[in-house]
């Protein structure tokens, strides 16, 4: 068989094998199970360009239903490893680190985005402290900023809740300084 390369025919591709309309994202599958079917069928060895691949086709599948949450039910979440560890001294809750605006990062104009459209904003430690405000604070929709592999976790668990999401990967991924393309996240905020 011919590998199918382009972007229209991957995503038909995934929509026809993980079809269900149940869901809010129409799609029903893991994370793994889109991304191995994009490896296969588009031949291409580029590990990167198949994660980001992956994510813009399940983003691509969320968004009508991310769209019809109203803005202020959305929720963002931030990886604490954007954070500059040398300088921010921002304290830890329950909810998360609380940014200062000390502007030392990135996530302070992420914060700054979020509160002009009045979302909620979480800079968070990992996907169990994510998954427990996610229960007790209940977004309608989330946007998550976060390396691939917390991003394939992240959406699996809210693919699972019913809950639409959008995911932007960080750009320079690690555990600590971090980087992301702050206009990649803004768009989203923007939606």
């Amino acid at each position: 068989m011919k590998p199918i390369k382009s972007f229209s025919e991957l995503r038909e591709l995934v929509l026809s094998r993980f079809s269900r309309l149940s869901t809010p994202c129409g799609i029903k599958a893991t994370v793994a199970e889109i991304m191995e079917l994009i490896k296969k069928e588009s031949g291409s060895p580029d590990e990167t360009w198949v994660q980001k691949t992956t994510l813009e086709i399940i983003n691509g599948f969320a968004m009508e239903a991310f769209l019809k949450v109203p803005v202020v039910e959305r929720a963002v979440f931030l990886p604490h490893c954007l954070r500059n560890v040398k300088v921010c001294k921002a304290p830890v809750t329950e909810d998360g680190y609380q940014c200062l605006k000390c502007g030392a990062c990135k996530i302070h104009p992420i914060v700054d985005e979020c509160e002009k459209r009045g979302m909620r904003w979480y800079t968070v430690g990992g996907g169990s402290q994510l998954l427990n405000i996610i229960k007790k604070r209940k977004p309608g929709a989330v946007i998550g900023v976060a390396c691939f592999n917390e991003v394939r976790m992240g959406v699996d668990q809210l693919m699972e809740m019913g809950i639409p999401a959008q995911a932007v990967i960080l750009s320079r991924p690690g555990c600590v300084n971090t980087d992301v393309v702050i206009e990649d996240v803004v768009a989203k905020i923007n939606l």
